[in-house]
């Protein structure tokens, strides 16, 4: 599940007096923001966060976020992830109670990620335990959360969201109520989330064709999945597939 996750950048901010997030557009990392000190004011879409110490703040892939207020000192460690979706990620705003934990974890993984005595996958390795960490705290905080996206991840995403709702015993009404209060996105946006990250695993650790693939993921043919893929990344099976290998070349 966490094989494809990668850390990019990150670093630690320590602002004395008064800060305001930057706004950005179309960042096509995840991030996650720990707040160690201070409130930060964030918007995130269209909605707006208070993100007070021990507390995380998510940002997909290509999500515009940008400060909806100005803080009077704050303190957060920020973390860019490749490979790294709703799927596999906290909810936009997680209070976990192993806070500390995950925040060692990320400084761990800064000290690596800035060290040259250490190969990436050092790096890469420890933010997959933090991000476990995180998702750890996720299967106590609510266990219909946690039952969804075990199902969902068993799955590889190749259920509807009505097939969800039926095997955990749930009208599909109520169930996509309810987890989108308390993960901030749709059941069918996670679902297509988690089905996009195992075509990309599998784009990545594979040679199946391309359309045994997309039959296995549950579309009735290729230009089905050709669709959904452009869809969501901009660019087809085969782009993707050569872009990555090129970030690695670099």
């Amino acid at each position: 599940m966490y094989e494809g996750i990668r850390i990019i950048r990150g670093g630690r901010h320590v602002s004395e007096g008064k800060y305001r997030h930057i706004t950005r557009d179309s960042v096509p990392s995840a991030e996650l923001i720990l707040v160690t000190g201070g409130v930060l004011y964030m918007s995130v879409g269209e909605a707006e966060y208070t993100v007070s110490p021990g507390q995380v703040l998510r940002i997909l892939p290509g999500e515009r976020h940008g400060g909806s207020g100005e803080s009077d000192g704050v303190e957060f460690i920020w973390m860019h992830f490749l490979g790294a979706n709703e799927a596999i990620l906290p909810p936009v705003i997680s209070t976990p109670q192993s806070f500390h934990r995950v925040v060692l974890l990320a400084r761990e993984t800064l000290h690596y990620l800035e060290s040259t005595d250490y190969p990436p996958e050092c790096a890469d390795n420890l933010a997959r335990v933090m991000l476990c960490e995180l998702c750890h705290e996720d299967r106590y905080a609510d266990s219909t959360v946690w039952s969804v996206k075990r199902l969902v991840r068993k799955k590889d995403g190749v259920l509807t969201a009505g097939e969800c709702a039926m095997t955990l015993g749930y009208s599909e009404d109520y169930l996509n109520r309810y987890f989108k209060s308390r993960v901030g996105v749709s059941l069918k946006k996670y679902i297509d989330g988690v089905r996009l990250d195992s075509a990309k695993r599998r784009l990545l650790t594979e040679n199946t064709p391309l359309s045994v693939l997309a039959s296995e993921l549950g579309f009735s043919d290729y230009k089905s999945f050709l669709k959904f893929f452009k869809y969501h990344l901009s660019m087809t099976p085969k782009e993707y597939k050569s872009s990555i290998y090129k970030l690695k070349e670099n």
